[in-house]
């Protein structure tokens, strides 16, 4: 059997709601010849008789009220397929994987994605916290849709779009003679032991360049690989931290704060998009979310400022 035109069928369709030809030729916008012509040729390719003209008008047959639930039941699903095209073009449904430093993802990215869910209830939002190495791995296996880093990727095959700039800072406990300062440097700390990143990673390596430039000996050291650890330490005595602010800025812990280092080092949170892949709808719409939400927080700390 020739196959079936869409058409011809919605043809056959309003006419079955209608009752007369010229009345769904007038819904359809068009001329009752040409109606005609579309039911024959219907019938034509079907094989099967659908209507029966008594007395000038046109009668089901049996065969008709047998296919018409089917062809209601196209015309449904045609429906809810042009009603989720809709939505999935104004990114009101699908699913968007989000991958992130441990840092970023509880604090800033969290943010973003509260907000973007209360606008957006129907995306399923999936967050990653991942390692550095591991946020780029699962951009470039095509495993997230968005990633978030706090430090340079140095990465040519990703777009990345800086979000803001965030000062290192001094985690201090409330009850420490140093929490009054206003900022913090390599002579008041020498004689501290210090909660930091390691010397492989951006902040610790510029951390150590600035007791050198100081001519200061760098303390003895606690390593740590997320900020919230050395959070912890901090207030349970262990030293002073030194780490990026976003971590007390989102979530303050009581009986702890935050003093500028100086000389100053400053990170800068960007996001990196897949290699050569289009990107969706709902991962635009978040971007500007998060753009957004970041753009707030750097009204609200003196710690962050623009690009």
């Amino acid at each position: 059997m020739p196959r079936i035109n869409v058409r011809h069928l919605q043809v056959f369709k309003v006419i079955m709601e209608i009752g007369t030809v010229s009345g769904a030729a007038r819904v359809l916008n068009v001329s009752q010849p040409a109606l005609t012509k579309t039911l024959k040729t219907l019938e034509g390719r079907m094989g099967v008789t659908l209507f029966e003209r008594i007395k000038g008008r046109l009668h089901p047959t049996p065969d008709s009220h047998t296919l018409l639930p089917e062809v209601e039941r196209l015309f449904g699903v045609l429906n809810s397929v042009e009603h989720l095209a809709d939505e999935i073009k104004n990114g009101q449904v699908g699913r968007l994987t989000l991958a992130a430093s441990p840092t970023l993802s509880s604090t800033v990215l969290c943010e973003a994605v509260a907000k973007f869910s209360l606008e957006q209830p129907r995306v399923a939002v999936q967050i990653k916290s991942l390692s550095t190495r591991a946020v780029i791995e699962e951009l470039s296996n095509n495993q997230a849709d968005v990633g978030l880093v706090d430090v340079p990727i140095g990465n040519d095959l990703f777009e990345t779009i800086p979000l803001c700039e965030a000062e290192v800072a001094c985690v201090v406990r409330d009850d420490d003679p140093l929490a009054e300062r206003t900022s913090l440097g390599p002579k008041e700390l020498v004689d501290r032991k210090l909660i930091c990143f390691a010397d492989d990673t951006y902040s610790g390596m510029m951390l150590r360049k600035s007791f050198r430039d100081a001519k200061q000996p760098f303390p003895q050291s606690i390593a740590i690989n997320q900020s919230m650890v050395g959070c912890s330490l901090v207030r349970q005595g262990a030293g002073i931290s030194i780490i990026d602010p976003f971590p007390l800025l989102t979530n303050p812990i009581p009986g702890i704060r935050l003093i500028p280092f100086r000389p100053e080092i400053l990170i800068r949170p960007s996001m990196i998009l897949p290699p050569e892949r289009p990107q969706s709808i709902l991962s635009e719409m978040f971007l500007e979310t998060l753009k957004s939400s970041v753009d707030e927080a750097v009204l609200r700390y003196p710690l962050l400022r623009p690009t």
